[in-house]
């Protein structure tokens, strides 16, 4: 986009020629004490709407900073997340070529990488992913919360983007405005259904997002059919056949 900040460049395509856009993030880490202070430029959809850039290809090897703006990428000409997904098995045969490990003459078949995701998905946006390092956390504007529901003992919500598992102790119903222990999910007949739930990872959470804690009472209860051993996930999956 530029060479030095603060100065702009005028891109020309010759006739037959196609333009790629290699855009990264400022590199205040290895500069000097003077860097970053200049104007950083900002790639946005009225700076493509020009008619020179129509077939152009938008590249950046990620993580962003506000350098490209979420507009772009709905974006047909971006491609920096097929960039970066690319660049997982790129970097594999890399390292897998220098640690000499290609010693195998069988053919394995091309997979594509899928998240498993089997169970119910959970998209509240203003539940957020324990793990601070995670993309959702520090790059907000760009990626929202999004998590798959999954039980061992108790409930948990494991991250889309990162894979840490949030504990979540405590579960709500968006029409009675009721949470309890995440357990008693297990006990409800019928089920809660997913677009009415929520999950906490603390009483102090729950009741600042205007819920009321349900008596303690309710832990005791068995409202669901001592001869069905499904838990929630189990249930809402039936009922979503």
């Amino acid at each position: 986009m530029s060479s030095i900040e603060g100065t702009s460049v005028q891109f020309q395509i010759a006739a037959g020629e196609s333009l790629s856009l290699y855009v990264t993030r400022r590199q205040t880490e290895r500069g000097s004490k003077n860097s970053g202070k200049g104007h950083y430029p900002i790639l946005t959809e009225k700076s493509l709407s020009s008619n020179s850039f129509k077939n152009i290809s938008i590249l950046h090897p990620l993580p962003r900073v506000d350098e490209v703006s979420p507009e772009v990428d709905e974006d047909p000409r971006s491609l920096y997340f097929r960039q970066a997904a690319i660049g997982i098995p790129v970097r594999m045969a890399l390292i897998s070529h220098i640690l000499d490990l290609n010693t195998s003459n069988s053919v394995v078949q091309k997979q594509k990488y899928q998240q498993a995701t089997h169970n119910p998905k959970y998209a509240a946006q203003d539940f957020i992913c324990s793990n601070n390092s995670c993309v959702s956390n520090n790059e907000s504007p760009f990626s929202k919360p999004y998590f798959e529901v999954v039980k061992d003992i108790g409930y948990k919500l494991r991250c889309l983007y990162c894979d840490y598992e949030s504990t979540c102790p405590y579960a709500g119903n968006n029409d009675s405005k009721f949470f309890y222990a995440s357990e008693l999910l297990d006990r409800f007949l019928p089920p809660v259904r997913l677009e009415n739930l929520r999950f906490f990872k603390s009483e102090n959470e729950a009741q600042s997002k205007g819920f009321k804690k349900a008596s303690d009472r309710w832990n005791n209860l068995q409202w669901k059919n001592p001869n069905n051993n499904q838990n929630w996930i189990e249930m809402i999956s039936g009922n979503q056949k």
